[in-house]
């Protein structure tokens, strides 16, 4: 009896040991798909993905994108209907020419970024961008929340 229980064992640990192999293999394979999906003959790699944090300090609502290899040119911000756009592009050097590519983990293309903002408490005509090494900073100052008056309401007695 002690022996048919350890076969029992010993099948689910040969089953999931297989299944991971399985996992790992069907994701190196999707891997494998989605760079031949985006690679073209111009080493172009369509959509390139741009990594983003935002936040906010006292003052001010920050977006910092990481845009390395991207040139200041290459960039359009535009804001609108409490939307913010960055769009740009990533191109790959003129005198980049392998003959023959062993890694590829770099993606070169156009991006397209979009921030909802807060419909209220922001100053758009006072949003301010900066770019340098290969970082980009918006910043927009928060407006002050106005102060409604405050009326007091008598309590009448019944």
């Amino acid at each position: 009896m002690e022996n048919e229980q350890n076969k029992g064992q010993d099948i689910f640990k040969d089953l999931g040991e297989g299944l991971s192999s399985f996992g790992q293999k069907l994701g190196k394979k999707f891997n494998e798909m989605v760079d031949s999906f985006s690679d073209d003959e111009t080493g172009s790699s369509g959509e390139v993905h741009i990594k983003a944090d935002v936040f906010e300090t006292n003052s001010h609502y920050v977006i910092e994108l990481e845009l390395p290899g991207v040139n200041k040119e290459d960039v359009k911000i535009s804001a609108m209907d409490d939307v913010l756009k960055v769009k740009g592009q990533k191109t790959r050097p003129v005198d980049f020419m392998p003959t023959q590519s062993h890694i590829k983990e770099r993606r070169f293309g156009t991006f397209i970024r979009t921030f909802e903002l807060p419909s209220t408490g922001i100053q758009m005509e006072s949003i301010k961008a900066k770019f340098a090494n290969g970082l980009l900073l918006i910043e927009f100052p928060k407006t002050k929340p106005d102060v409604a008056d405050v009326t007091e309401i008598d309590i009448e007695r019944e």
